[in-house]
């Protein structure tokens, strides 16, 4: 599945101090479905020691605000930038 580069992108950009990087994985999300539809990036959190869908999986809350963060700082910049082009459209 492509994930839009623009999106990711931005998303590092919004992402100071926390380390970014891209990961190929297999699993089927939800994003699989909808990926045609909007531009698409989808963000991690890490979790602590490694192993995730996993009983023993466990994540930070520190990490999770963080990326809540870079998620609203996502959506409210994908917004400008699609109203900064309906403008460039109209004029």
């Amino acid at each position: 599945m492509g994930l839009d580069p623009e999106c990711i992108a931005g998303e590092r950009a919004r992402a100071p101090g926390l380390s970014t990087r891209e990961v190929i994985w297999g699993a089927d999300y939800d994003a699989v479905l909808i990926a045609a539809a909007p531009p698409l990036p989808t963000i991690l959190v890490p979790c602590e020691g490694g192993p995730s869908h996993n009983p023993a999986e466990a994540t930070v809350p520190k990490e999770c605000s963080a990326e809540a963060q870079v998620l609203l700082e996502a959506v409210l910049d994908y917004h400008r930038r699609r109203a900064e082009r309906r403008e460039e459209v109209a004029a």
